[in-house]
């Protein structure tokens, strides 16, 4: 049985991004909580802006995530992929068939607000989890 949950790291004034998608305003704490998160669910789901933002803050957070299964959402065509872990869907649907193929059933969806919007647009979301972030 799937279980979904939607995770949103935003500050106290509901501030996702800014609109350059800067996010600099997310704490440490927060990324240690989501990879305590992790721990327990199959598959880590992530926008494209998501993951560009993760990739442009360093290797460290790239190695925290070395033994979490990430699918990345994405319409763009011809995105490469150097990561094993990493897989690429073009929509909800196509993340959710490529969940059931791969035996995932602890879905962690975690941004941005387009992707988090589209699964709950789904009414497929079971947990909502608001990290405020100073």
């Amino acid at each position: 049985m799937r279980n979904i949950t939607v995770e949103m790291a935003c500050s106290i004034n509901g501030l996702i991004a800014t609109e350059d998608g800067n996010e600099d305003f997310l704490s440490e704490r927060g990324w240690e909580i989501m990879l305590e998160f992790l721990k327990d669910y199959d598959v880590l789901i992530w926008g494209r802006k998501t993951w560009n933002n993760i990739l442009a803050w360093g290797e460290e957070y790239i190695q925290d995530l070395k033994n979490v299964n990430i699918i990345i959402l994405s319409t763009i065509e011809g995105t490469t992929n150097e990561f094993p872990n990493v897989t690429y869907c073009n929509s909800v649907d196509d993340c959710l068939q490529k969940c059931q193929e791969l035996n995932y059933e602890k879905l962690f969806i975690s941004g941005g607000a387009t992707v988090n919007n589209a699964f709950m647009e789904k009414g497929i979301v079971d947990n909502i989890i608001l990290n405020y972030n100073p």
